[in-house]
């Protein structure tokens, strides 16, 4: 019991917040594999908080955006905070907060704290426990401290624009892999084709898309492969 407590306080710590009601952040932490049949005993597993956390998190970083980019379209604001929010993104700072070392799962489940969807999710449930716990306005500082790193990123038009660049990051931290690009078609006459390319991560497909020259179809395909993450 006394390395759970301390676990927690160190991601409280990391978090900038602390919790009055400590069982919402214990729920929050608590995958429903620790008991499949958990809800039929009135026992409680994240899924809720994790519900909620989603809101929390859209509603928070569609804010932030609005107050970043006062010129950007809704299509543009959309395109970003999809790429904050992603799948990737979201287990990745799941890990720098040591979500994966103490995420509670079945004695079978371990392989699953290695899930990015599984460790996306355990955040958005602290977030939602979070905003239970300390209202929105503490749940709002705690987004926008995780994010900081990110919006500072998306400051700079020409990461806006380099969705490879954007790309190859997230699957480096998520995959250890770096995204591969392969030329599948080109059509057209000599002065005006269009070519077709495909970006694959490990060797399995990721997005397929085209453009008037190589370069150009990397970036709608590495465009398209953020957009699914």
């Amino acid at each position: 019991m006394e390395r759970s407590l301390i676990t927690l306080k160190m991601l409280q710590d990391r978090l900038g917040a602390q919790f009055s009601n400590i069982r919402l952040l214990e729920q929050a932490l608590t995958h429903k594999s620790v008991n499949p049949h958990a809800q039929n005993r009135g026992e409680i597993h994240n899924e809720r908080l994790e519900f909620l956390g989603d809101s929390v998190f859209d509603l928070a970083l569609s804010d932030l955006l609005m107050f970043e980019f006062p010129n950007n379209t809704e299509g543009d604001l959309t395109k970003k905070r999809a790429s904050l929010v992603n799948e990737s993104s979201l287990s990745d700072l799941a890990c720098n907060l040591g979500i994966d070392q103490i995420l509670r799962v079945g004695k079978s489940e371990r392989d699953i704290l290695q899930n990015p969807r599984i460790l996306a999710s355990a955040l958005e449930a602290v977030i939602g426990a979070l905003y239970l716990d300390q209202g929105f306005q503490v749940a709002y500082i705690t987004v926008a401290k995780l994010f900081s790193e990110r919006m500072q990123l998306l400051q700079n038009a020409q990461f806006d624009t380099d969705y490879k660049t954007r790309l190859q990051e997230i699957i480096q931290k998520s995959h250890q892999a770096v995204p591969e690009y392969a030329l599948v078609g080109a059509t057209g006459p000599e002065h005006q084709k269009t070519f077709e390319v495909e970006v694959k991560i490990k060797g399995q497909p990721l997005a397929r898309s085209s453009g008037k020259s190589k370069k150009q179809a990397e970036q709608n395909a590495a465009q398209k492969a953020l957009e699914t993450l």
